[in-house]
């Protein structure tokens, strides 16, 4: 028989958020009042907040202003994988107010995810943009519709300031010196049989982002993390897991 995964509303929201590239952002048009829907594209913060950089040029910037709140709908298709029926995928609407963000961790966590925005983020009309969330409505497939406070499905991280003062540094060793264990991570934890060139764009408490370029990976921990030192533990722990579990 098959392993049946149960299935979990809030792993599902969180997967969904943090491995959105683009979205679709709603605003309320400043003029007629009407739904507003364009495509954007997504990082996230460390508790799992959607950030967006937005041209002031752009009609969605406009109606921002003119009203912050905002819905994105995040879904688990990569783009350019649109075979079959995509009611059928799972995909997640958020809703809440966004505001601009002068955080620099912010800005450079998006950049991380959005590299290709390095070429225009330094606009003086660009702007980094923080939703902070209100409620999500997840749709999963038949049965699995479900609504969860923004207290449910964002990650805690009011006693991790350790680990995000060493993010950039652990970032950038990993993708230096462990290669070999990203591609562990996504083919084993990951099941991803593809042999991409995974690197990591951030960590948080409870796991790790990858992408390769065209697609991202969640993988999360066993267990929270909440500095640097259980973040080496645990980073070797799973590597030596996937190792063995490779053959």
């Amino acid at each position: 028989m098959s392993e049946q995964i149960e299935f979990s509303p809030v792993e599902t929201v969180k997967r969904l958020v943090r491995t959105a590239q683009t979205a679709a952002l709603g605003t309320l048009d400043q003029e007629t009042g009407h739904p507003f829907v364009s495509l954007v594209t997504t990082a996230t913060a460390h508790d799992g907040s959607p950030l967006l950089l937005l041209s002031d040029l752009a009609r969605h910037t406009a109606n921002i202003k003119h009203s912050s709140a905002v819905s994105l709908l995040c879904d688990e298709c990569a783009p350019g994988d649109r075979l079959g029926d995509p009611l059928m995928m799972a995909r997640v609407t958020v809703t809440g107010q966004v505001a601009v963000s002068d955080d620099p961790i912010d800005r450079a966590r998006f950049l991380a995810a959005q590299p290709e925005a390095e070429a225009y983020a330094h606009f003086t009309d660009f702007s980094l943009y923080r939703l902070t969330p209100d409620t999500a409505h997840l749709v999963a497939g038949f049965g699995q519709i479900v609504s969860l406070s923004a207290e449910e499905f964002l990650t805690e991280c009011s006693d991790c300031d350790a680990l995000i003062a060493a993010e950039a540094e652990a970032v950038e060793h990993m993708n230096t010196d462990h290669v070999d264990a990203l591609q562990l991570y996504a083919e084993i934890i990951g099941r991803r049989t593809d042999k991409a060139d995974w690197h990591i764009t951030g960590l948080d408490p409870e796991g790790f982002d990858l992408t390769n370029g065209g697609d991202r990976l969640r993988i999360p921990f066993p267990y929270r993390i909440t500095g640097p030192s259980p973040l080496r533990s645990v980073l070797k722990v799973m590597a030596d897991q996937a190792r063995r579990a490779a053959g």
